[in-house]
């Protein structure tokens, strides 16, 4: 199976057949199942330029772009700054600042449990202001482990702890959340990441106020830094 993406598709099966006869000629060379007839063309341009392609192209996808066996790591360190927005029983939601600590743990080279803890205020223009503290414990989801570049989805559940003397009428309050972001990957362990979220109350109690037919929610973004340490988890399962 080939991809085409700026040729005619006639022209790109051409191109792939010649290519492909180019490729078994050699391969065989590279087997002893047959030789050149001069010895010496084993060191020729053209042969020496396609076993530098044959050996590059094992790194690139269909449309060639590098992918790396070795980026990231088994376990995520995360620092984000950000801002969220209240919605809830009280009217116009103000934007205000969050900081968060993660941790991603991936035991599957696309798949990881991913643990938050942050700190963050909510506020209405008027009548409203809190400051909150919660946990989270999400399945998060690395679209493309080979790639600096990669999108991320994630959802789970968690707990939200308002400070004391606040509105709330319980001091924990249970949550679902899900975001998506991107991770784009500095060098092979660093890496800058950018999300976005929406945090869901399961009671309505949030802001001391049971208004309305939804509970509270506040939902924002971050941006922020994150280092990998461990092996890869798409070498995890190779021994050294």
């Amino acid at each position: 199976m080939g991809y085409t993406y700026n040729e005619p598709t006639d022209i790109c099966v051409t191109e792939a057949i010649e290519k492909a006869v180019v490729s078994l000629v050699y391969e065989g060379i590279n087997d002893s199942l047959w030789e050149f007839k001069n010895p010496a063309d084993t060191g020729n341009v053209v042969y020496k330029d396609y076993l530098i392609e044959r050996d590059r192209n094992i790194d690139l996808d269909q449309f060639g772009m590098f992918m790396a066996q070795d980026i990231r790591g088994t376990i995520g360190l995360g620092a984000n700054v950000g801002a969220i927005m209240y919605e809830g029983d009280y009217k116009n939601g103000e934007f205000r600042e969050v900081y968060e600590l993660n941790l991603d743990w991936y035991f599957h080279p696309k798949l990881a449990l991913n643990m938050n803890i942050g700190r963050g205020r909510l506020a209405a223009r008027q009548f409203y202001e809190q400051t909150i503290n919660y946990g989270q414990l999400n399945l998060k989801y690395l679209f493309l482990p080979k790639r600096k570049f990669s999108p991320t989805l994630y959802g789970g559940i968690g707990i939200v702890r308002e400070e004391k003397g606040g509105y709330a009428t319980k001091d924990w309050i249970p949550s679902i959340q899900g975001g998506a972001g991107i991770e784009y990957m500095v060098t092979k362990r660093f890496g800058l990441e950018a999300s976005g979220f929406i945090s869901y109350m399961l009671n309505d109690e949030l802001d001391g106020l049971d208004l309305g037919s939804y509970n509270d929610f506040y939902w924002g973004g971050t941006l922020g830094l994150k280092y990998y340490v461990g092996k890869p988890p798409l070498l995890k399962n190779i021994s050294n």
